[in-house]
């Protein structure tokens, strides 16, 4: 079975663009984080894409304050996504989470 056109999986001859994608992680979520970058980490693959590398700067204190909170856990992937995936991985990552709320 061919791969439609508009397939998100990788295959041979997708042009795959890198990104560094930040996501601020609630502080309580300190003990149980694993749980919560699995989730993200299964939103790229699930999309096509490929978790690169993961830096974590632990819970750093805010510039000012996201729904109350002057604290995030700083979480950076680098990931590499084919361009049809963006838009989608994009508006996933916006559900709610127990990411910061902008």
């Amino acid at each position: 079975m061919t791969p439609s056109v508009h397939s998100l999986e990788p295959r041979e001859g997708v042009r795959m663009s890198q990104y560094e994608v930040a996501i601020l992680y609630d502080p309580d979520l300190e003990v149980d984080l694993s749980k919560a970058e699995d989730r993200v980490k299964k939103i790229f693959t699930d999309n096509g894409g490929e978790v690169k590398n993961i830096d974590n700067w632990g819970k750093r204190k805010l510039a000012y304050p996201i729904a109350r909170n002057e604290h995030a856990i700083y979480v950076f992937y680098t990931v590499e996504l084919p361009a049809l995936a963006v838009t989608k991985v994009d508006a996933t990552l916006i559900l709610p989470m127990k990411l910061l709320d902008f």
